[in-house]
């Protein structure tokens, strides 16, 4: 059954079905049973319902030293240490591994922004979060098709997975992922409070190694995958899963841009019935067909559980006969005018979305690479197709290094930094303490003004 829904670039939903009104935004109102890990987000900015974990919080600095695969002063040696951690980078290039990166320990930032000259890119495998509290920010993880590189029917660019209660509070923000094999971005078993926001998804191989065939997916939130905010990402480029939500699954889809999706944009689906209901939020968004683009927008079977619910709310669609309508493909019985229980984010008008977003998606800092600058074209150009292989658009760009800032005491924060600051560049032990006692230790005030 098909459906067309009208959708404005302002709707207003009703503050007694769990929408809160202020300042001219809304917002879905969380549970009161909410469960948060901090009292403060993870930095300020970070929203939904992965915000609230301390990620490293006041554990120790780790210095990434050198871009080899493993081995001491690599980023595998600092992911797989033990203990509260935040990671920053010495070097900046490429870190070219045929194995899968992992963390399995709780309590890990990794602070890809710190990284000197053009950044880190991380090529040939998968990030793997195993654990919780993680906090990622301004890495890019480009993966591709390499012969050598992890099986192609699980190369993902980021994948959090774990079963039972191990895997939450996960965080991952302005990071650029790329040229999987199978998803970009999953979450998979039963990951709960996890936000994705201000990622660069793009151009996941479409007829490239993978064991099925054509593939070239985007993102796939799992069965039972709970508590799972995407806001404000790019997802360009990529012919379905954008995103897929699986049997299940509790999740917000708010305030993204998906460009030039293939065979599908959203789609809600539990093939064999084996899931609870799909209870998700799709709200705000913005699609901008491409060259590859159906017009299957938002769609569901008729195979998910019968209490499954959405809520689809001032999503734009462009350019399609210059109409700013979305379709809905699937039961008319799974759509809500009420609003399922979010996170409590912000939810903006579609009006400049595009352009908020472009303006500082991915990773950005120390710099934006050629890859985004060119996927930014494309937005605006309104150019660009799916892609089997990554050296159709010319493969992984030249990042150079740099000499990182001084940092006598190896703290994490440059020796300059301390001294406007009133901080001894000569005592480590600062890195976690707070200044200003606004709760964010010392090293993490540094770490975070660089996005």
């Amino acid at each position: 059954m098909r459906r067309v829904v009208l959708l404005s670039a302002l709707v207003v939903l009703a503050a007694g079905a769990g929408v809160r009104i202020a300042c001219g935004q809304r917002t879905i109102a969380p549970s009161p049973e909410e469960p948060v890990s901090a009292s403060i987000p993870a930095f300020p900015g970070a929203v939904g319902w992965g915000a609230n974990t301390p990620g490293g919080r006041g554990g120790r600095v780790i210095e990434v030293t050198s871009l080899a695969a493993d081995g001491p002063g690599s980023l595998a040696e600092a992911l797989a240490a033990e203990g509260p951690r935040i990671v920053v980078f010495r070097v900046g290039g490429v870190i070219e591994t045929t194995r899968n990166l992992s963390i399995r320990n709780p309590y890990c930032t990794i602070a890809g922004q710190t990284a000197p000259g053009d950044g880190i890119c991380i090529k040939g495998g998968s990030l793997r979060i195993g654990t919780h509290d993680v906090v990622i920010r301004g890495l890019r993880i480009r993966v591709g098709d390499g012969e050598d590189g992890p099986d192609p029917e699980n190369r993902d660019s980021i994948d959090i997975a774990g079963d039972g209660d191990s895997v939450y509070n996960v965080l991952i923000d302005h990071c650029s992922l790329s040229w999987a094999v199978d998803e970009t971005l999953t979450t998979w078993y039963t990951p709960h409070h996890v936000t994705a926001q201000w990622c660069v998804i793009s151009e996941s191989l479409h007829d490239s190694l993978h064991p099925k065939g054509p593939h070239g997916m985007g993102v796939l939130v799992g069965d039972n995958s709970r508590k799972i905010t995407l806001h404000h990402n790019l997802l360009i480029h990529n012919n379905a899963r954008n995103p897929l939500f699986k049997g299940g699954t509790h999740s917000e889809f708010v305030n993204n841009l998906v460009v030039n999706w293939g065979g599908s944009g959203a789609n809600i689906n539990d093939h064999e019935r084996r899931c609870g209901p799909c209870l998700i939020n799709i709200v705000g968004n913005v699609y901008q067909a491409g060259a590859n683009s159906s017009s299957r927008v938002v769609r569901s079977n008729d195979r998910c559980h019968a209490e499954t619910r959405i809520h689809l709310a001032d999503n734009l669609l462009i350019p399609y006969g210059d109409k700013r309508l979305v379709p809905w493909e699937g039961p008319e019985a799974f759509l809500t005018d009420t609003p399922v229980e979010g996170s409590g984010l912000p939810i903006e008008s579609t009006d400049g979305l595009v352009d908020r977003i472009t303006a500082s998606v991915g990773a950005v800092s120390p710099v934006r690479d050629d890859v985004d600058n060119r996927l930014i074209g494309d937005v605006d150009n309104r150019t660009g197709a799916i892609i089997d292989s990554q050296e159709e658009v010319g493969g992984w760009p030249r990042y150079n290094g740099a000499e990182p800032p001084a940092d006598a005491d190896h703290d994490g924060m440059p020796d300059e930094w301390e001294r406007v600051r009133g901080l001894d560049p000569n005592d480590p032990t600062d890195a976690a303490k707070d200044r200003d006692g606004d709760l964010y230790t010392n090293v993490e005030e540094y770490v975070n003004g660089l996005i």
